[in-house]
């Protein structure tokens, strides 16, 4: 019983020093993961075509602002697409696209919080932990919602009730009385 709750312990200690060394780049990880398939699940529900854009690439396989990241996401001109559709014709490939903010403002963050951390140096740990701790609180405990439907508004309007209203412990109004 006594080994088995030294190796837990180690486990935990192990853990513990491993997330205070590379944390960021988990919640980081798990970020973008989270980013990533949110947006797959608004192209495959189908309600990503109002916001979708049109982006003209002539010959991607040879233009230097155009980068794929993985299947159906790529960067251009250092903006971050996810693709709807894509169609061909000759050199030039049009994709049907939406412009995904969300990982490009967490990559951003990442990439921002690392060079902070890099020039603060290695004899004060302190700060690198206080980076950590930010970057957990921002992304892990703090949940943002992504709307779909960004710059789209609708007006709600509520018609006036056509009958008159009446109250039923008062007979109704009669004329006024005429002068004679």
């Amino acid at each position: 019983m006594f080994m088995q709750l030294k190796k837990i312990l180690s486990f935990i200690f192990a853990g513990v020093i491993l997330f205070n060394t590379c944390g960021d780049f988990f919640l980081f990880r798990y970020r973008q993961f989270v980013a990533k398939h949110e947006m797959k699940e608004m192209i495959h529900s189908g309600c990503s075509l109002r916001g979708s854009i049109i982006v003209k690439v002539v010959s991607p396989e040879n233009n230097t602002d155009f980068k794929w990241l993985e299947p159906g996401e790529f960067s251009y001109r250092g903006k971050m697409f996810d693709v709807v559709s894509e169609k061909i014709s000759g050199k030039t490939h049009y994709f049907t696209c939406l412009n995904d903010r969300s990982e490009e403002s967490l990559i951003s963050n990442y990439t921002r919080c690392q060079t902070l951390a890099s020039h603060m140096g290695s004899p004060d740990k302190s700060r690198h932990q206080q980076v950590l701790l930010q970057l957990l609180i921002k992304h892990a405990l703090i949940k943002t919602q992504v709307n779909p439907y960004s710059g789209v508004s609708v007006q709600v309007v509520f018609p006036e009730p056509v009958t008159g209203r009446s109250s039923l412990h008062f007979p109704p109004f009669s004329p006024p009385p005429r002068v004679s």
